[in-house]
């Protein structure tokens, strides 16, 4: 046999082989891309199932896929989900996907309004950019990262109103109980916050908006998917705590720096020490006076005497004083060099 025939046998054969592969190939990308995606059906399913029993009633009214060939894309349309004391809505339409080179990353994206209904607070939330990414592992999700930008709140049935700057939360559902590491970490930066009416009031001496706020805390501890009374009470036997590391407000005149370590007492309510810096306290003290939570004579007299050891800062406007927060027994208590003075209650998380 001539060797332009051997070679040409040799090409042919490479040929169908080659073409023998691509097909391999692509039936494989399909084959995985509509296992990926019935297996994510199936893993709605059971999320609806698993959140129910704990309490939570997660639905939506449907979901359809796309994204072929090398992404899985899933959109849910109008998400729900309800709870006692709580629900949030979603936007008309939840988007997410993962690659198939990496299937347990799932970014979600749901710019938009979002209902969120807190026991009596009822928000609207309205994100430019509103996103997610969770880590699946074989027991679930092992990791949420979640991110708002540049939002509007408005107070359903109120006047209330905000500017919500950024909002990052990372958290960690399902760590060892051993393991005493933060399981949520929170980011918050609010522009300004105006307060509807029936909270305004209550505190009218510091006037109707909060131009700022800012928050960096962390929760540690044991957290477990489940009804409430178990998770919290699961949380603080396992040595729970919440670590504030800064806490800033800028309201009216009053200006307040906190931070500290809180976690629950056998009630179940809030126990603990924030280190306080405080500009405008003796306004604070006028205020709870109003209220009734407070002598009127005592806030005179203490915010005479406060204010007079108020100093300046050189870093900030306003005089400054520095004096604990205690929080203890269902209340929260100013500690001054001469005496106590209570400013709240503290409800159970029961």
């Amino acid at each position: 046999m001539s060797d332009p025939v051997r070679k040409s046998r040799r090409r042919r054969r490479l040929t169908i082989g080659g073409g023998c592969c691509l097909a391999v190939i692509v039936l494989a990308v399909v084959a995985i891309w509509w296992i990926a995606r019935g297996e994510v059906a199936a893993a709605l399913v059971q999320a609806e199932q698993q959140a129910k029993a704990e309490g939570y009633d997660f639905r939506h009214n449907g979901a359809s896929f796309s994204g072929f060939p090398l992404q899985l894309e899933v959109s849910l349309d109008q998400p729900e989900v309800a709870w006692n004391g709580g629900k949030w809505r979603g936007p008309t339409a939840v988007t997410g996907g993962a690659w198939l080179t990496d299937p347990y990353s799932i970014r979600l994206a749901g710019p938009g309004p979002h209902r969120l209904e807190l026991g009596p607070l009822n928000l609207e939330i309205d994100g430019r950019v509103a996103e997610a990414l969770v880590e699946v592992g074989s027991k679930g999700a092992e990791a949420l990262e979640l991110k708002i930008r540049d939002a509007d709140i408005v107070v359903i049935g109120g006047s209330g109103t905000g500017d919500l700057a950024q909002l990052d939360l990372n958290a960690v559902p399902l760590p060892p109980l051993k393991n005493a590491k933060r399981v949520m970490a929170v980011s918050l930066d609010m522009a300004s916050l105006v307060l509807p009416p029936e909270a305004s009031d209550q505190l009218v001496e510091l006037g109707p908006e909060i131009q700022s706020l800012r928050l960096r805390a962390g929760l540690s501890g044991p957290l477990r998917p489940g009804r409430k009374s178990a998770v919290v009470e699961t949380w603080r036997g396992g040595g729970g705590h919440l670590d504030l590391d800064l806490l800033s407000l800028q309201w009216g005149s009053l200006q307040v720096i906190a931070s500290g370590r809180l976690q629950l007492d056998e009630a179940l309510r809030p126990a603990g020490t924030l280190d306080l810096d405080v500009a405008g306290l003796p306004l604070l003290l006028q205020a709870l006076a109003a209220q009734g939570k407070i002598d009127a004579s005592l806030a005179k007299t203490y915010g005479g005497l406060l204010g007079n050891m108020a100093q300046p800062r050189p870093d900030r406007e306003g005089r400054w004083i520095a004096l604990p927060l205690v929080l203890r027994d269902g209340r929260a208590f100013l500690k001054l060099p001469f005496t106590d003075i209570p400013v709240a209650r503290l409800p159970s998380l029961r």
